[in-house]
């Protein structure tokens, strides 16, 4: 017979072992991106972060890279240029500022890929396009924050969201 301490101190184990079971969640397809302006070289510095797994199976599947990998200098220059195509700022006369690849560095897993643009000053008005990696994925959303002097925005970008004027 099985004795009132042995059956409470087995059942609170059982509900002590079932507590501590990891619990898996979904991860969302986010990206990061960071603007803000860089005054000692008079340039905006945009700053991407995306998950290396949701990336690469993107560019894999639109077939700009052959082999599912971002740890090559060749493809995380393909990442680049594929953001540089997905992405864009708007100045206050609505035209685009160029932006130019810096390059890429891995971190954890994620990749970050930076780029600048030359500008008089910080902007007086910002509008942003940004469809990175919405072709791949329906559920996609891209978080972009303005770090401006004077001007904090974070704005979020869903598929087929169109320019968004930020100030």
């Amino acid at each position: 017979m099985i004795s009132r301490r042995i059956f409470t101190g087995s059942a609170l184990a059982a509900m002590a072992l079932g507590a501590a079971a990891p619990a898996y969640a979904h991860r969302q397809k986010i990206s990061y991106t960071d603007i803000e302006w860089l005054a000692d070289s008079s340039e905006i510095g945009v700053t991407h972060r995306i998950h290396m797994h949701d990336a690469v199976k993107a560019l894999v599947a639109q077939g700009k890279l052959d082999s599912p990998t971002l740890t090559d200098l060749r493809s995380q220059a393909i990442l680049a240029l594929y953001l540089q195509e997905q992405f864009a700022l708007y100045g206050k006369d609505e035209k685009r500022i160029e932006l130019s690849v810096l390059g890429a560095e891995i971190q954890g897993s994620d990749i970050f890929v930076f780029l600048t643009g030359q500008s008089d000053g910080p902007p007086k008005g910002l509008s942003i396009f940004c469809e990175m990696l919405h072709a791949a994925y329906a559920t996609q959303r891209n978080h972009v924050t303005v770090n401006l002097p004077g001007e904090v925005h974070t704005v979020t970008f869903k598929v087929k969201d169109p320019v968004k004027t930020v100030f």
